[in-house]
């Protein structure tokens, strides 16, 4: 009887636990700054009846080299993005092929997996959704992610959603936009991109122009609202775009990410020429002209990005940390993946260079720094040289605020916070740390408006204590 009972506490184990594997995930190298899903091996997708390539991820220095595989479970990685940590990565999986043609496509099914590098262990945070299409994105706390889920009880509704990567909880994000944006038939919404400061997010949304079945309308445009949902507006328009043709995501604005200082998003925007996944109104989207184009998140300047060496189509931008650069994918006219390239983020394209070439599926992201996960703020060249605590942002604030603070050298280090009485509130930070600039997110909890106080105390040598005004 023991032994019978011991049986199944292993099968509920196994049942209920992450997967685990041995070597699973390689560490991303500190001398890298892109991670990127590539398709660079023979390997077919862990999915079975399906035979299609695997896309895993990579990591790599800005001009290519240090090529490292991260990945090694042998999965279609469609969208993804590293935590500020660098320690996990949060990955859209497709895992299923519900049309039944022998391969995976975005349409097919889609499952949101947090893998987690250190402890060589993954699992999935989106039981009972679908995972939308497109974009997922860490917050600065590195306990939370954002990426758009299909609600299946619910129209299939596509929404934005915060979750809790340790339980699963979610907070739809975008359902309290609707009337800000006068939608009323529903909205499909994707490639979801945070800030860097955690207090905004953007994502591509396209409305609904009638009750089921749905008609789409003919583009899709930039949405920015804060990152509970509120004081949504449009950022883009979609531009001067021609009649849509096959393919539901057919044309617009797409991948919206901040700049560091949250002040432009970089985008692509699509126009279809070219329809190479069939030939029906459902049968996807084709990659047609494209370009990437910049514009400031309150609509007063963009600028476009584009070569003069190539007729392909650009996509899947992303900021390099210090907002000098942006990462772009790249196809050649006939449809075929030629590699990544950086792109000057002047917009003159001048110093545009390819940097990963070869026919493979390609998708990068700028990583932050180690130990750095909020860049924007620094706008006076300051430097981990240092000890150094800088003024919390946004300040006044509420509910939350970013406190950023150097370290020269390897030591300890505490944070706190204070009332007027010099009561601890709480413990933010109590940790060893390597040299490097840190960031640290701190929320009111339902604290009273008024002055608080934030100490650090590097080791025995450096103690700093500045002032911050919580408001309601």
């Amino acid at each position: 009887m023991l032994l019978k009972h011991f049986s199944m506490i292993l099968i509920l184990m196994a049942f209920f636990s992450p997967l685990v594997h041995a070597q699973l995930f390689t560490p991303i190298p500190e001398n890298t700054q892109i991670v990127f899903s590539s398709r660079r091996d023979s390997t077919f997708c862990n999915v079975p009846g399906v035979q299609i390539y695997s896309n895993e991820l990579y990591a790599m220095d800005s001009t290519g080299g240090n090529l490292t595989r991260i990945t090694h479970d042998h999965y279609f990685h469609n969208h993804f993005a590293v935590s500020p940590d660098r320690k996990k990565i949060v990955a859209v999986r497709i895992l299923k092929d519900t049309d039944g043609d022998n391969s995976l496509r975005f349409l097919d099914w889609k499952s949101v997996w947090i893998l987690d590098l250190k402890n060589q262990i993954q699992w999935r945070v989106d039981r009972g959704f679908d995972a939308g299409w497109g974009g997922v994105d860490w917050d600065p706390d590195n306990n939370h992610i954002y990426t758009s889920l299909v609600d299946h009880t619910n129209n299939n509704e596509v929404n934005i959603f915060k979750i809790n990567i340790y339980d699963s909880t979610k907070t739809n994000i975008t359902g309290s936009i609707d009337n800000a944006l006068g939608i009323t038939h529903g909205k499909f919404v994707s490639d979801v991109s945070v800030s860097h400061d955690g207090e905004w997010i953007v994502f591509a949304l396209k409305k609904r122009e009638s009750v089921p079945p749905y008609e789409l309308v003919k583009k899709s445009m930039i949405v920015k609202c804060r990152s509970n949902g509120e004081n949504a507006q449009y950022i883009t328009y979609g531009g001067n775009l021609p009649p849509q043709q096959f393919g539901a995501f057919s044309i617009g604005d797409y991948d919206p990410e901040f700049n560091p200082d949250n002040q432009w998003v970089v985008f692509e925007r699509v126009t279809l020429v070219n329809l190479n996944w069939g030939t029906s109104p459902e049968s996807g989207r084709g990659l047609g002209s494209g370009v990437i184009m910049k514009m400031k998140v309150d609509r007063s300047d963009s600028l476009i990005f584009t070569p003069s060496d190539s007729t392909g189509t650009y996509g899947l931008p992303d900021w390099s940390p210090d907002g000098g650069k942006i990462i772009v994918s790249e196809w050649n006219e006939n449809q075929f993946f030629i590699g990544t390239g950086i792109m000057n983020a002047n917009g003159d394209g001048t110093d545009y260079a390819r940097i990963l070439p070869g026919p493979w599926e390609v998708y990068g992201r700028w990583m932050f720094p180690p130990g750095q996960t909020v860049i924007g703020d620094f706008k006076d060249g300051k430097t981990p040289g240092e000890f150094e605590l800088f003024q919390n942002y946004p300040n006044p604030f509420n509910p939350s605020t970013i406190i950023l603070y150097s370290v020269p050298n390897t030591d300890f280090v505490t944070l706190k916070i204070y009332d007027m009485l010099g009561r601890k509130i709480q413990t933010l930070v109590s940790d060893l740390h390597q040299a490097g600039i840190y960031s640290v997110k701190f929320e009111t909890r339902n604290l009273p408006g008024g002055i608080y106080f934030y100490r650090l105390q590097i080791g025995i040598n450096f103690m700093e204590t500045k002032k911050m005004l919580v408001i309601h």
